[in-house]
């Protein structure tokens, strides 16, 4: 057991600190059209905002199903689920780990798969914009707000349609291949905490930049290197 914990702390951390990497240096961070930050999260020149065509929005879409911080986060979340035996059906043997986590990735691609049909259809941009200015509350209201308002290919703003259905659709789907009857109210549940998480996400994505260059250029260095062994 004390392994267990001691693996899935190791896991957490790492997707922790990959996953903003990921973001910040595969999804061009910009405030506006005119204004992008670089992975470092200083502001440079940039051209004209440029909208994804759809290979690069399925890439993207793939990315968080299969990337590096994802893949990590199956196996941390699906390791809590088994000490905590959620589902209790799936039980505690080691096959009931297997489950968990081929749960957790049908999950994700389905919610993804969902993501990106609707926002290909609706022309909504997946990526987070970094506002890289302003006061700390200011920054976490920006931040918050762009969970539920996304930029369009145009590079005007619209509700975050696809976000929406894909955190509240998945989990009435996903309760078709786990155990326990389907109620409704867990579901809506669910959709919910899907948004919180979205809604953190951006938080960690605009203050880690802030973050990472405050850290000592010792520990960076190997955070970089350890980041791309991944």
């Amino acid at each position: 057991m004390r392994l267990v914990y001691i693996a899935l702390v190791v896991c957490v951390g790492v997707a922790m600190a990959s996953a903003p990497d990921f973001a910040i240096s595969d999804e061009p961070t910009q405030q506006g059209p005119e204004q992008v930050s670089s992975s470092e999260g200083e502001a440079v020149s940039s051209a004209p905002y440029t909208p994804l065509d759809l290979g690069q929005r399925y890439l993207y879409a793939l990315d968080r199903v299969v990337g590096p911080a994802r893949l990590v986060g199956f196996v941390a979340h699906s390791g809590l689920d088994q000490v905590w035996k959620k589902p209790e059906q799936w039980g505690s043997q080691p096959e009931s780990f297997g489950y968990r986590v081929a749960s957790r990735f049908g999950d994700a691609l389905l919610k993804e798969t969902i993501r990106f049909g609707i926002s290909a259809a609706d022309g909504e941009d997946p990526r987070y914009f970094r506002s890289g200015h302003g006061t700390v509350w200011k920054r976490t209201g920006y931040a918050l707000g762009h969970t539920f308002w996304v930029h369009k290919d145009d590079g005007s703003m619209m509700p975050a349609y696809s976000l929406f259905l894909a955190d509240f659709v998945t989990p009435a789907v996903t309760q078709q291949w786990r155990p326990g009857p389907f109620t409704g109210l867990r579901e809506i549940r669910s959709g919910t905490l899907g948004m919180g998480a979205n809604a953190l996400t951006n938080v960690w994505q605009e203050f880690w930049p802030d973050l990472r260059k405050k850290l000592p250029n010792r520990f960076q260095e190997r955070l970089t290197r350890g980041l791309r062994g991944i």
